[in-house]
């Protein structure tokens, strides 16, 4: 009579490891009493299981069938959230754009009067008006920080996004000695 099997669908897949951790899978394995391949398998689902929750997906093991993949309402919202930073982050690029060229038209200027608009304003409320700007600005990044640093934690790959947020940080920065 065949031994009952262990796993319902199995699945053999090669693997290469270093002579070191197959060593040290056997001395785990033995301490627990178990084979190396019922150790892998285990640590295995640990960590899918664990990297599924810092991705904000559900795995769900079915009988040890077949896995099945669902978003959960958090990893939808921090993709909504990830789109609506990128879409910020742009907007903030180009504001910040268009106030540094202010700033120089404005240092262009010898006169201590500017027309702007409808009349004749003073320089020094231009750059009052300029440095309230950079204000907001910078409260606007401060909040994208946070969020990329949110979105960090739960697994998303933010680096370029990171790398943005510090190089306007810097322009806003310049902005400031300037005015």
């Amino acid at each position: 009579m065949a031994r009952p099997r262990k796993l319902r669908n199995p699945v053999v897949v090669p693997l290469v490891l270093e002579r070191e951790l197959y060593e040290a899978a056997k001395v785990v394995a033995k301490a627990k009493g178990v084979s190396v391949s019922q150790l892998v398998r285990k640590m295995l689902k640990q960590y899918l299981e664990e990297e599924a929750v810092k991705l904000g997906i559900q795995l769900v093991f079915t009988d040890e069938r077949r896995v099945r993949e669902h978003k959960s309402a958090r990893a939808i919202l921090m993709q909504k959230k990830l789109a609506k930073m990128r879409r910020e982050m742009r907007e903030l690029e180009g504001q910040v754009e268009e106030l540094e060229a202010y700033v120089n038209a404005l240092k262009r200027i010898k006169g201590n009067y500017v027309y702007d608009g409808g009349g004749l304003v003073g320089k020094e409320e231009l750059l009052r008006r300029v440095r309230e700007r950079l204000k907001s600005l910078q409260k606007w990044l401060t909040s994208l920080e946070k969020l990329c640093m949110m979105l960090e934690q739960m697994g998303h790959d933010v680096v370029e996004e990171a790398k943005r947020l510090v190089a306007l940080e810097e322009r806003i920065d310049a902005l400031w000695e300037r005015v």
